[in-house]
């Protein structure tokens, strides 16, 4: 689906939620429970409509998963929690990252299911009791499409406790009630705790069967965040887990903007977050360009990109760099030209490297970045979504104190070519920004008469 058309479904959706009962957006929030006496405390739900032993369960489909020693995604569904310091009765995969998605069976209820709660419910001697994941459901009528319901992470424990017997749960629920309408498929991505893999115990959806037709959700923009190691959130002193992605989806879900990070890679994750991205260590322009057919096969609407820094450091040049940065604008756009491009300044390099001082391979990189903008500038008056983001001379050295060695310097943890924590967090605002601003909105629309007939206007949102 196309970027306009994304939009125009969210105004549809909200001029149906205005003429529908109770067809409100739901609201998650997370309730967290620990328990340090035993490894299966919590008790399965007594409505679960995943339970492998009800009617209302259909299958579980997994993939990424890779079991240990005895553990099996069977043991999600079960209604038990198995025994303590046992692997069978749980599921466990030591890189902490799979998908189980339970369908559920809509032959016997054919408007789907009301989802009322999800719980997981996770029990070890140590970190590995701490969780976090993503809750998305597919509709029945339309069992392709997963509607988010958020990110969630919860770590009781911290890698200095002593080993015991934990136990924790994670509780979603929503205040009004439902958590999701006319659900055919509720989707579990687990990503890795603190602790790298979890054990978890039992995943139960709570609810009944629906009755009513729900208008379904907007969907949610697909934005692919391209690039190098700056993408990923390496650094040389120890990689940042979602690097500036994780202020970026924090930021677009405060501003109502609901995403879904796309991309090959799903390492460096931060807890609690999307974890798909498509930073490449090491790339170049031209590698950027040999893979990026296969990338746009994701059809992202938003795409952000920050690419050169490599080129300029393997002592490509500038001119051969903006050559490649023109392609890469010009097929991004023209695969499909309702798409947005955020194009970045790549950042600053302050050490030496391969033969070159700090202050030749900087004087190349502002070179670039002039171009870089030029192209953005260009293709805007084309007509494209093309919008420069000018990260380079945005991020404040000193942070928001103007002070030298505090938490929020951009240099602090940085390595002179990566940024460390406070500097990605930067990058992140940096992004969402001009995000916010440029992405439209169905700001108002008005109904007309019994049939809900709207009349939509879009404008771009506010910075």
């Amino acid at each position: 689906m196309k970027f306009s058309t994304r939009i125009q479904s969210l105004a549809l959706a909200l001029a149906f939620a205005l003429a529908a009962p109770h067809s409100g957006q739901a609201t998650p929030t997370q309730g967290n429970e620990f328990n340090n006496t035993s490894q299966t405390f919590y008790t399965p739900s007594a409505t679960d409509l995943i339970n492998q032993g009800t009617p209302t369960f259909q299958q579980q489909n997994v993939s990424g998963y890779t079991a240990f020693s005895g553990s099996s995604t069977d043991s999600l569904n079960d209604g038990l929690t198995g025994a303590a310091s046992t692997n069978p009765g749980t599921a466990f995969d030591p890189d902490g990252a799979w998908t189980s998605t339970f369908v559920l069976n809509t032959s016997i209820n054919t408007l789907g299911y009301e989802i009322s709660s999800v719980q997981t419910i996770s029990g070890w001697i140590d970190v590995r009791t701490n969780q976090a994941f993503s809750l998305s459901y597919s509709r029945y009528d339309n069992p392709g499409t997963f509607f988010s319901l958020g990110s969630y992470a919860y770590s009781p424990i911290s890698g200095g406790d002593p080993m015991g017997n934990y136990s924790a749960r994670v509780t979603v629920s929503d205040s009004t009630g439902t958590l999701a309408s006319n659900v055919g498929a509720i989707r579990v991505s687990i990503a890795p705790g603190t602790g790298g893999g979890t054990v978890y115990r039992e995943i139960d959806a709570a609810g009944s069967a629906s009755t009513v037709l729900m208008p379904p959700p907007p969907m949610p923009l697909k934005l692919l965040p391209l690039g190098d190691s700056v993408t990923r959130g390496s650094n040389f002193n120890g990689s940042i887990p979602g690097g500036y992605r994780k202020q970026l989806e924090t930021r677009l879900a405060a501003a109502g903007i609901a995403t879904d990070f796309v991309g090959s890679k799903s390492d460096n994750p931060a807890a609690g977050f999307d974890p798909n991205h498509e930073g490449n260590d090491g790339f170049r322009t031209d590698q950027i360009l040999a893979n990026l057919p296969a990338w746009l096969a994701e059809a992202p609407d938003i795409v952000t990109l920050l690419i050169g820094t490599n080129d300029i450091l393997q002592g490509v040049a500038v001119p051969t760099i903006t050559a490649n940065l023109n392609t890469l604008i010009n097929t991004i756009t023209m695969d499909d030209l309702s798409r947005q491009l955020y194009v970045g300044s790549i950042l600053p390099i302050t050490v030496d490297y391969n033969g070159r001082t700090a202050a030749q391979l900087e004087a190349d990189v502002l070179t670039y970045n002039q171009t870089v903008a030029s192209l953005a500038t260009q293709y805007a008056a084309m007509g494209r979504n093309v919008f420069f983001v000018d990260i380079h001379n945005k991020i404040s050295l000193l942070g928001a104190d103007g002070l030298p060695g505090t938490s929020d310097d951009y240099s602090q943890g940085a390595d002179g070519i990566h940024p460390g924590q406070a500097g990605y967090n930067q990058i992140g605002d940096i992004w969402a920004d001009s995000v916010i601003s440029n992405v439209p909105e169905p700001s108002s629309f008005l109904l007309l008469g019994m049939g809900g007939f709207a009349l939509l206007f879009l404008r771009r949102r506010r910075a």
